[in-house]
């Protein structure tokens, strides 16, 4: 025994030549409509299933744990010194930088 809903029921006598003959807007339209009618349920609170819960981004971002493993291991690491690294040893060299030969003066 199988018991079809009134959607299923409703479908094929709505669904005729005529609906695909009116415009795209219309069709999206009444489909709309008769997809929220058959997913309705007026008996049912949505308040009960998910409540709406209004967070910050911090408050957010503390129950994160993927940011807290990104973020965790670097808090107590001191500031990087750029000119003692590797890195600016080997670019200063190809920037070929020279001193200014005149001063720069602010008026």
């Amino acid at each position: 025994m199988t018991m079809t809903s009134d959607c299923e029921n409703n479908f094929d006598e709505n669904f005729d030549a005529e609906n695909l003959s009116g415009s795209l807007e219309d069709l999206v339209g009444t489909f709309d409509q008769k997809i929220s009618h058959c997913f309705k349920d007026l008996n049912e609170a949505t308040e009960e299933i998910a409540p709406i819960q209004v967070r910050s981004q911090d408050e957010i971002m503390s129950e994160s744990q993927i940011w807290w493993t990104l973020t965790g291991n670097f808090g107590n690491m001191p500031p990087l010194d750029f000119s003692k690294t590797q890195t600016r040893r080997l670019q200063l060299p190809a920037l070929n930088l020279q001193p200014r030969k005149v001063p720069f003066i602010i008026n």
